[in-house]
């Protein structure tokens, strides 16, 4: 019954909302048990949308950062489906085009080998 009630009030949470954007049942995410700790944080950081290299400037009071080659906001959404210096990895490891499905369960480990190719599992 807890989980109907968590159902209904997650159907009326607006899509602006990082995780339900890209999460749209209330359900477990599954996490392969393979992964190294670095790996699950990286994992876990991404699919709420807050990491060290989006989110750090709230702790140290700088602006928010920008991607140089897009002079746009560094998202999340921004690393994985849009920016132009990664699409070449993106593509080779056959990424999807949308957010909501590049981190689907089944694709972990291709986000796993997309953030260590291109440098970024340190930065999550």
């Amino acid at each position: 019954m807890a989980v109907v009630g968590h159902d209904y009030h997650w159907d009326f949470i607006l899509h602006t909302n990082k995780l339900k954007s890209v999460k749209s049942l209330v359900k477990q995410w599954h996490t392969p048990s393979d992964l190294s700790r670095r790996q699950d944080i990286a994992i876990t950081r991404i699919r709420i949308g807050h990491t060290l290299a989006t989110h750090s400037f709230l702790i140290s009071k700088d602006d928010p950062p920008i991607c140089n080659t897009c002079q746009t906001r560094v998202t999340i959404k921004h690393i994985l489906e849009e920016c132009p210096i990664y699409e070449p990895t993106r593509t080779s490891l056959n990424l999807p085009h949308n957010i909501k499905e590049i981190l689907d369960e089944g694709q972990i480990s291709n986000i796993i080998k997309f953030i260590t190719k291109c440098n970024l599992i340190n930065k999550l």
